[in-house]
C-alpha cells in the first residue's frame, strides 16, 4: 500500500506491474492515493489527459522527484544510472523529467493516463491492455499509425499531443484499400502512379496530406 499521495518506489513497482503482470484491482488500490491527490477534479477522460500533461510540465521539485523515480522504475533503470540522474537533480540540472529524457517521459505520461484512467474508472480495463499499450510506445517514430484496437483509439488523444503521427482506424483503412483494389481491377490505368488517387472520404489520402504537411 502507498502512503499519502503514494510512495514513488511503490508507484514505480505498480507501474511495472501494468506491463509485466496485469491485475487491475491491485493497480487501482496502489494508485488510488496518487490519483486522488493529483486528479480528483478530473471527471472525464478528456479532462484527465491535459491534467497529466500539466503535472508532467510543472517545475515543482517534489513532484518532479516523484515523477523521476516513477520513470526510472518504469524503464528498469540500473541503480548507478538512477543515482547519477538524482545527482543531476540535486545539482539543479534536471528541473523536469520531460526535459531530461523525453521518450521515457512520453512512456510515463501515457502510462499515467492509462493507470489513473482505470483507477478513476474513466477507462475499462481489458485483459490485452498490457500488450496493446506497448504498441503505442512506438508512436513517436511513426508517420502513420493504423490500428483496429479500441484502446489505441481511446488513448490516441494522449499520444497525439506528443507524437506527430496520423491515426488510421483499421476498419476505415480496410474499406479504403478494398475500394482501391476494386478500382484497380476495373481500371488499372486509373490508379497507376506513386501518389494514391483521390477518393471521397479516403483515409489514405488524409494520411498522405497529413504527412506532406508535417514533413520537414
Amino acid at each position: 500500500m502507498c502512503g499519502r499521495g503514494g510512495q514513488p518506489e511503490t508507484l514505480a513497482r505498480l507501474m511495472r506491474m501494468a506491463l509485466d503482470g496485469y491485475d487491475p484491482a491491485v493497480i487501482r488500490q496502489g494508485w488510488q492515493p496518487y490519483t486522488d491527490k493529483h486528479f480528483a477534479g478530473c471527471r472525464t477522460f478528456a479532462e484527465l489527459i491535459p491534467a497529466v500533461d500539466e503535472l508532467m510540465a510543472t517545475f515543482g521539485e517534489s513532484t518532479q522527484r516523484v515523477l523521476l523515480r516513477i520513470t526510472l522504475g518504469m524503464v528498469l533503470t540500473p541503480d548507478h544510472i538512477a543515482g547519477f540522474a538524482f545527482r543531476l537533480v540535486n545539482a539543479g540540472l534536471i528541473p523536469r523529467v520531460q526535459d531530461y529524457a523525453q521518450y521515457a517521459a512520453f512512456i510515463t505520461r501515457l502510462c499515467l493516463v492509462y493507470i489513473c484512467g482505470i483507477t478513476k474508472e474513466l477507462l475499462r480495463a481489458g485483459e490485452h491492455d498490457v500488450a496493446d499499450m506497448q504498441y503505442l510506445f512506438y508512436a513517436p517514430w511513426c508517420h502513420v499509425f493504423g490500428s483496429n484496437d479500441k484502446l489505441h483509439r481511446t488513448l490516441w488523444p494522449a499520444v497525439a499531443r506528443h507524437a506527430k503521427a496520423f491515426f488510421m482506424w483499421g476498419d476505415d483503412l480496410k474499406k479504403d484499400l478494398t475500394a482501391r483494389a476494386e478500382l484497380r481491377a476495373r481500371d488499372r490505368d486509373r490508379v497507376v502512379g506513386r501518389v494514391p488517387i483521390r477518393l471521397p472520404g479516403s483515409v489514405v489520402n488524409a494520411a498522405c496530406d497529413y504527412c506532406n504537411k508535417v514533413r520537414p
